[in-house]
Protein backbone atom coordinates (compact mmCIF):
# COMPACT_ATOMS: atom_id res chain seq x y z
CA UNK A 1 0.00 0.00 0.00
CA UNK A 2 1.74 3.53 -0.91
CA UNK A 3 1.98 5.49 1.75
CA UNK A 4 0.04 8.08 0.12
CA UNK A 5 -3.07 5.84 -0.60
CA UNK A 6 -6.43 7.06 1.11
CA UNK A 7 -6.93 4.10 3.26
CA UNK A 8 -3.49 4.06 4.67
CA UNK A 9 -3.89 8.02 5.22
CA UNK A 10 -7.15 7.33 7.39
CA UNK A 11 -5.38 4.66 9.31
CA UNK A 12 -2.98 7.46 10.25
CA UNK A 13 -5.84 9.34 11.30
CA UNK A 14 -7.77 6.11 13.03
CA UNK A 15 -4.48 5.99 15.34
CA UNK A 16 -3.58 9.69 15.79
CA UNK A 17 -7.04 9.41 17.11
CA UNK A 18 -7.10 6.33 19.51
CA UNK A 19 -3.36 7.05 20.31
CA UNK A 20 -1.65 4.39 19.17
CA UNK A 21 1.05 3.43 16.93
CA UNK A 22 -0.01 2.86 13.50
CA UNK A 23 1.34 -0.27 13.16
CA UNK A 24 -0.99 -1.37 15.40
CA UNK A 25 -3.69 -1.07 12.84
CA UNK A 26 -2.38 -3.32 10.45
CA UNK A 27 -4.52 -5.99 10.56
CA UNK A 28 -7.59 -3.33 9.56
CA UNK A 29 -4.78 -2.09 6.08
CA UNK A 30 -7.53 -4.33 4.14
CA UNK A 31 -10.55 -2.61 4.46
CA UNK A 32 -11.84 -0.20 2.16
CA UNK A 33 -11.49 3.58 2.97
CA UNK A 34 -15.18 4.20 3.40
CA UNK A 35 -15.06 1.59 6.26
CA UNK A 36 -11.78 2.94 7.97
CA UNK A 37 -13.52 6.39 7.58
CA UNK A 38 -16.97 5.32 8.96
CA UNK A 39 -15.19 3.08 11.69
CA UNK A 40 -13.55 6.66 12.84
CA UNK A 41 -16.47 8.85 12.70
CA UNK A 42 -17.96 6.46 14.81
CA UNK A 43 -15.29 6.25 17.46
CA UNK A 44 -14.19 9.90 17.20
CA UNK A 45 -18.29 10.38 18.36
CA UNK A 46 -18.12 8.08 20.87
CA UNK A 47 -15.08 9.74 22.96
CA UNK A 48 -16.92 13.02 22.22
CA UNK A 49 -19.90 12.23 23.52
CA UNK A 50 -18.11 10.79 26.80
CA UNK A 51 -17.94 13.15 29.48
CA UNK A 52 -20.16 15.46 27.57
CA UNK A 53 -22.20 17.08 30.31
CA UNK A 54 -19.41 17.78 32.47
CA UNK A 55 -17.58 19.96 29.37
CA UNK A 56 -20.92 21.31 28.89
CA UNK A 57 -20.58 22.59 32.61
CA UNK A 58 -17.46 24.10 32.23
CA UNK A 59 -18.13 25.35 28.79
CA UNK A 60 -21.09 27.37 30.52
CA UNK A 61 -18.51 28.72 33.15
CA UNK A 62 -16.95 30.34 30.42
CA UNK A 63 -19.90 32.17 29.43
CA UNK A 64 -19.97 33.85 32.61
CA UNK A 65 -16.45 35.21 33.63
CA UNK A 66 -14.50 37.81 31.39
CA UNK A 67 -12.71 36.39 28.22
CA UNK A 68 -8.99 37.34 29.50
CA UNK A 69 -10.00 35.18 33.11
CA UNK A 70 -11.56 32.37 30.97
CA UNK A 71 -8.44 31.82 28.64
CA UNK A 72 -6.35 31.89 31.48
CA UNK A 73 -8.40 29.45 33.39
CA UNK A 74 -8.84 26.67 29.98
CA UNK A 75 -4.85 26.99 29.11
CA UNK A 76 -2.96 26.83 32.91
CA UNK A 77 -5.92 24.88 34.87
CA UNK A 78 -7.29 22.41 32.35
CA UNK A 79 -4.85 22.00 29.90
CA UNK A 80 -5.15 20.87 25.99
CA UNK A 81 -6.91 17.69 26.34
CA UNK A 82 -9.93 18.83 28.86
CA UNK A 83 -9.72 21.99 26.90
CA UNK A 84 -10.23 20.53 23.45
CA UNK A 85 -13.10 18.76 24.58
CA UNK A 86 -14.61 21.59 26.60
CA UNK A 87 -13.74 23.46 23.51
CA UNK A 88 -15.92 21.45 21.30
CA UNK A 89 -19.10 22.54 22.81
CA UNK A 90 -18.22 25.93 23.50
CA UNK A 91 -20.46 28.25 20.83
CA UNK A 92 -18.12 29.58 17.89
CA UNK A 93 -18.64 32.89 18.39
CA UNK A 94 -17.43 32.71 22.44
CA UNK A 95 -14.28 29.80 21.57
CA UNK A 96 -13.20 32.59 18.72
CA UNK A 97 -12.95 35.43 21.14
CA UNK A 98 -10.76 33.00 23.74
CA UNK A 99 -8.45 32.17 20.53
CA UNK A 100 -6.82 35.51 20.37
CA UNK A 101 -6.12 34.77 24.25
CA UNK A 102 -4.16 31.71 23.51
CA UNK A 103 -0.53 31.29 22.93
CA UNK A 104 0.16 30.00 19.54
CA UNK A 105 1.60 26.68 21.68
CA UNK A 106 -1.33 26.23 23.68
CA UNK A 107 -3.85 26.15 20.54
CA UNK A 108 -1.36 24.02 18.66
CA UNK A 109 -1.55 21.49 21.34
CA UNK A 110 -5.62 21.70 21.41
CA UNK A 111 -5.02 20.78 17.54
CA UNK A 112 -3.21 18.03 18.59
CA UNK A 113 -6.27 17.07 20.66
CA UNK A 114 -9.38 17.41 19.00
CA UNK A 115 -10.93 16.58 15.47
CA UNK A 116 -11.08 19.61 13.84
CA UNK A 117 -14.55 17.96 12.21
CA UNK A 118 -16.09 18.02 15.37
CA UNK A 119 -15.77 21.93 15.53
CA UNK A 120 -15.93 22.49 12.01
CA UNK A 121 -17.61 26.10 12.54
CA UNK A 122 -15.14 27.16 14.86
CA UNK A 123 -12.35 26.25 12.85
CA UNK A 124 -13.87 28.14 9.74
CA UNK A 125 -14.74 31.39 12.00
CA UNK A 126 -11.05 31.46 13.76
CA UNK A 127 -8.99 35.17 12.24
CA UNK A 128 -6.23 34.23 9.80
CA UNK A 129 -3.79 35.87 12.06
CA UNK A 130 -4.49 32.89 14.77
CA UNK A 131 -4.58 29.95 12.28
CA UNK A 132 -1.18 31.25 10.73
CA UNK A 133 0.15 31.28 14.18
CA UNK A 134 -0.97 28.01 14.61
CA UNK A 135 0.37 27.04 11.62
CA UNK A 136 4.00 27.67 11.99
CA UNK A 137 3.96 26.43 15.94
CA UNK A 138 2.58 22.84 14.22
CA UNK A 139 4.82 23.44 11.22
CA UNK A 140 8.10 23.54 13.39
CA UNK A 141 6.67 20.28 15.63
CA UNK A 142 6.30 18.21 12.09
CA UNK A 143 2.42 17.48 12.77
CA UNK A 144 1.97 17.29 9.19
CA UNK A 145 -1.23 15.50 9.64
CA UNK A 146 -2.92 17.55 12.07
CA UNK A 147 -2.38 20.51 10.03
CA UNK A 148 -3.80 18.98 6.99
CA UNK A 149 -6.75 18.13 8.77
CA UNK A 150 -7.24 21.58 10.12
CA UNK A 151 -5.90 23.35 6.66
CA UNK A 152 -8.78 21.19 4.70
CA UNK A 153 -11.52 23.45 7.07
CA UNK A 154 -10.04 26.58 7.45
CA UNK A 155 -11.74 29.84 5.57
CA UNK A 156 -9.81 30.79 2.31
CA UNK A 157 -8.29 34.34 4.12
CA UNK A 158 -6.91 32.27 6.75
CA UNK A 159 -5.48 29.31 4.19
CA UNK A 160 -3.31 32.35 1.87
CA UNK A 161 -2.04 33.66 5.31
CA UNK A 162 -1.40 30.13 6.14
CA UNK A 163 0.75 29.38 2.63
CA UNK A 164 2.20 32.71 3.11
CA UNK A 165 3.34 31.57 6.93
CA UNK A 166 4.81 28.20 6.18
CA UNK A 167 7.79 27.17 4.02
CA UNK A 168 8.09 25.43 1.04
CA UNK A 169 9.25 21.93 2.51
CA UNK A 170 6.14 22.30 5.04
CA UNK A 171 3.51 22.66 2.09
CA UNK A 172 5.03 19.80 0.83
CA UNK A 173 4.90 17.64 3.64
CA UNK A 174 1.21 18.99 4.07
CA UNK A 175 -0.30 18.54 0.66
CA UNK A 176 -0.24 15.14 0.38
CA UNK A 177 -2.26 14.93 3.84
CA UNK A 178 -4.98 16.73 2.61
CA UNK A 179 -8.19 14.67 2.06
CA UNK A 180 -10.08 16.93 -0.44
CA UNK A 181 -8.76 17.64 -3.91
CA UNK A 182 -10.34 20.83 -4.15
CA UNK A 183 -8.57 22.61 -0.93
CA UNK A 184 -5.08 21.02 -2.67
CA UNK A 185 -5.73 23.09 -6.18
CA UNK A 186 -6.17 26.39 -3.77
CA UNK A 187 -3.35 25.75 -1.99
CA UNK A 188 -0.96 25.04 -5.38
CA UNK A 189 -3.21 28.13 -6.51
CA UNK A 190 -1.53 30.14 -4.43
CA UNK A 191 1.76 29.64 -5.13
CA UNK A 192 3.48 32.06 -7.08
CA UNK A 193 5.93 30.58 -10.38
CA UNK A 194 8.75 31.20 -7.66
CA UNK A 195 7.28 29.06 -5.37
CA UNK A 196 6.35 26.42 -8.00
CA UNK A 197 9.96 26.50 -8.98
CA UNK A 198 11.32 26.46 -4.77
CA UNK A 199 9.38 23.88 -4.55
CA UNK A 200 11.18 21.62 -7.54
CA UNK A 201 14.39 22.47 -5.78
CA UNK A 202 13.11 21.72 -1.98
CA UNK A 203 11.73 18.35 -3.16
CA UNK A 204 15.21 17.14 -4.72
CA UNK A 205 17.23 18.59 -1.99
CA UNK A 206 14.77 17.22 1.02
CA UNK A 207 14.26 14.09 -0.76
CA UNK A 208 10.47 14.79 -1.06
CA UNK A 209 10.11 14.29 -5.00
CA UNK A 210 7.51 11.36 -4.60
CA UNK A 211 5.41 13.86 -2.52
CA UNK A 212 6.08 16.51 -5.34
CA UNK A 213 5.25 13.98 -8.18
CA UNK A 214 1.71 13.08 -5.95
CA UNK A 215 0.61 17.15 -5.78
CA UNK A 216 1.41 16.88 -9.73
CA UNK A 217 -0.76 13.94 -10.56
CA UNK A 218 -3.52 15.24 -7.65
CA UNK A 219 -4.15 18.48 -8.95
CA UNK A 220 -6.14 19.67 -11.42
CA UNK A 221 -4.87 19.97 -14.93
CA UNK A 222 -4.77 24.27 -14.77
CA UNK A 223 -2.69 23.84 -11.45
CA UNK A 224 -0.73 21.17 -13.05
CA UNK A 225 0.28 22.89 -16.03
CA UNK A 226 2.25 25.19 -13.55
CA UNK A 227 4.27 22.99 -12.14
CA UNK A 228 7.57 22.90 -13.58
CA UNK A 229 8.78 19.23 -14.47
Amino acid sequence: MSRFDPAHLELLRLARLLKVDPDRLEPLSGLPVEDLRTLRDRIAERLFEEGRDAFQRAANVANFVPAPLAAKLAEHALGPVLAARTTAVTPPQKAVELSGRFSAGFLADVAEEIDPRVVDDLVQSLPARVVADVGRELAAREEWLVMADFVGGISSPALVATVDALSTEAILRIAVYLEDPDRLDEVVALLDDDRLADAVTVARAEGLEEELAWITESVGDEQRARIPS
